[in-house]
């Protein structure tokens, strides 16, 4: 199909470099003409044999990930696995949308399951206390499907998708082990030099941060950049990384940006309308379900 509609066969538009383009970005996440699409398939003969219609972008989104994942099993690839961090953030939403990323989650971590040919699966990390701190501080897992049922109405595939999504972070999640010391030399190796390689010289041994089993991975590989960095710039300094705690705050939050737009952290109430708290500090915007 691909040669046919631009990549060999003159008699339907081969060689036609923009059209391939088109077709590369359509598949990274672009828009495709549809008036276009069918003056190709009729130069190829195949109109008939398509109903080419409008597709919502969330339906496309799917079908690329699916296309997207083929594609790397067609390339000798075992399969693709996603990554969505920091997804503790949800906590600091208004009623509706973290009620749309509860349910997002549910279709990230079961998505897959419609498509059992596209070998794709995704993972979620979240700080240690996401749970209790927003899941049964917050009563989500409670009151949630019950709050969103009356500000959401009609809606009641979001409702359950979205008490999927949270059954599924509670029940789903596991904490990770902490690196043993053979681990942190294996990469503490690599990276140093990894680390010469890049800026051509010979880093000398830093300490980084103590080893600790509360400490994490990237804490060490932190420690270790800061230091060569600061080495690299001074090699008469001694540097020495120490780390402390820092509690992440999930609470919802009403901010205005510099220009007094809403940001991203605007708070809705439970009717979907803008806090008033945000309308007396002199936010300029309109209120809607999707607020971001």
């Amino acid at each position: 199909m691909f040669d046919q509609f631009g990549g060999g066969d003159e008699e339907f538009g081969g060689g036609d470099e923009e059209f391939d383009d088109k077709i590369l970005q359509f598949w990274a996440g672009d828009t495709f003409a549809i008036a276009e699409i069918r003056k190709r398939l009729r130069e190829a003969g195949w109109l008939g044999e398509y109903d080419i219609r409008s597709t919502r972008e969330d339906a496309l989104c799917r079908d690329r990930l699916s296309f997207v994942s083929r594609l790397i099993a067609a390339a000798s690839y075992s399969g693709w696995v996603i990554l969505l961090d920091e997804v503790e953030l949800i906590g600091r939403y208004s009623l509706l949308q973290r009620g749309r990323s509860y349910a997002e989650i549910a279709q990230w971590l079961q998505g897959q399951d419609r498509d059992p040919n596209a070998p794709w699966t995704a993972v979620l990390t979240t700080v240690d206390d996401f749970e209790t701190e927003v899941l049964i501080a917050r009563n989500d897992l409670e009151k949630f499907p019950t709050r969103l049922s009356s500000v959401a109405q009609g809606a009641q595939q979001l409702v359950d998708s979205a008490k999927r999504g949270m059954e599924l972070l509670r029940e789903g999640s596991m904490r990770l082990e902490p690196p043993t010391s053979d681990e942190l030399d294996t990469t503490y190796r690599a990276i140093k030099s990894i680390h010469g390689e890049a800026l051509d010289w010979v880093p000398p041994d830093v300490h980084g941060i103590e080893r600790l089993p509360s400490n994490r991975m990237r804490q060490y590989v932190r420690s270790w950049i800061n230091e060569w960095g600061l080495v690299y710039l001074d090699p008469s300094y001694s540097p020495v990384t120490i780390s402390t705690d820092v509690k992440v705050d999930l609470s919802a939050e009403t901010q205005v940006d510099a220009e007094g737009y809403l940001s991203a952290e605007t708070q809705v109430d439970a009717e979907g309308y803008l806090s008033l708290e945000a309308l007396g500090r002199g936010a300029l915007g309109i209120a809607c379900e999707d607020s971001k």
